[in-house]
């Protein structure tokens, strides 16, 4: 089974193996659902974790290093305006023309290119590091309750 997945560009991955409660405890302590949809309620900057489909080493290490595996759908974008306004967050949708972003706020933004002074795209997650606020045992908790909000398929 493992062999097929990875033929097939999957990687299962660790499972994830701690504790349940603690880990919402943590998600919840930690303010996850600010950027986070889990299902029911959160936010739309992240991650939607109802419809996750990266494996737990995947999470594991977006937890204490971010920015070493960011989607694209999720790098900060930062734009300053001909009028000196500064606006970050996260591009949505992006052609010739336009950038349709939300902001920090989840504000949605359409912004004319041609009013846009300066773009930067750098190499940064919106989300931040839990490298120095988590142990170990921590992660794998956080881990196994942001596992446990994927929805199951039905067949």
């Amino acid at each position: 089974l493992r062999s097929e997945e990875k033929k097939r560009g999957k990687v299962i991955g660790t499972p994830a193996v701690g504790d349940l409660v603690r880990g919402a405890e943590l998600f919840k302590q930690n303010k996850c659902a600010t950027c986070h949809w889990t299902g029911s309620r959160g936010g739309r900057l992240g991650t939607n974790l109802s419809r996750l489909s990266a494996n737990p080493d995947y999470v594991r290490q977006s937890l204490v290093d971010p920015n070493s595996q960011i989607d694209i759908d999720y790098q900060l974008l930062q734009i300053e305006m001909e009028d000196g306004t500064v606006l970050s967050g996260r591009r949505l949708y992006e052609n010739t023309y336009y950038i349709l972003m939300m902001d920090e706020k989840e504000n949605l933004r359409t912004i004319p290119k041609n009013r846009i002074e300066q773009l930067n795209r750098p190499h940064r997650s919106l989300m931040p590091s839990f490298k120095d606020k988590l142990t170990t045992a921590d992660i794998e908790d956080l881990t196994t309750y942001i596992f446990s909000l994927r929805k199951r398929r039905s067949k």
